[in-house]
């Protein structure tokens, strides 16, 4: 059984605003999801999965979640009848499971500066030449790592700091 239903709005990115409007008025607990990758091209990322860059970029989702056990079809007719002309909606079954883990997908292994490589515990990586190894298992109370301070802290530390080095990790 699921713990949870994503209801999911597609539709242009010319109705998007309205369907976020319609969305918001749901009152979803946790709020929405909004997946819109019409500028994903202009961003600046230091790493992007090669999927993200085939998504639809004429489309935009706006998506809510639900208790598996509410009664879904009052949202249902709700949205069928205030959402533009063209919008699809699917119900889609999560588990909690799921929905803890699914961002790992997207966390590979980073290089910052000259040796240092950023990877996650769950993947099998193999060191190369002079390569430094952290490993990070990032959860609610530690980062990944690719923050532009944390990056900037740790080319920093590559670069000053010799093996004889002692430093205090203040903050």
């Amino acid at each position: 059984m699921n713990d949870y239903n994503q209801i999911r709005v597609t539709t242009t990115n010319e109705n998007s605003e309205t369907a976020i409007a319609v969305m918001t008025a749901m009152e979803f607990f946790g709020g929405l999801m909004i997946e819109d990758f019409s500028d994903i091209e202009a961003c600046p990322w230091d790493y992007i999965d090669e999927e993200l860059l085939k998504k639809d970029k004429t489309k935009v989702s706006v998506s809510g979640y639900v208790a598996s056990g509410e009664n879904i079809t009052d949202i249902l007719e709700r949205l069928h009848v205030m959402l533009p002309e063209g919008s699809t909606v699917e119900v889609i079954g999560v588990n909690e499971d799921d929905w803890a883990n699914n961002w790992k997908k997207y966390y590979k292994p980073i290089h910052v500066g000259k040796n240092l490589v950023i990877k996650p515990s769950w993947i099998d990586y193999e060191k190369s030449g002079d390569e430094i190894i952290v490993e990070l298992d990032p959860g609610m109370a530690f980062g990944t790592g690719t923050h532009e301070t944390t990056r900037m802290c740790m080319e920093h530390l590559e670069k000053y700091i010799t093996p004889s080095s002692r430093v205090l990790d203040v903050g």
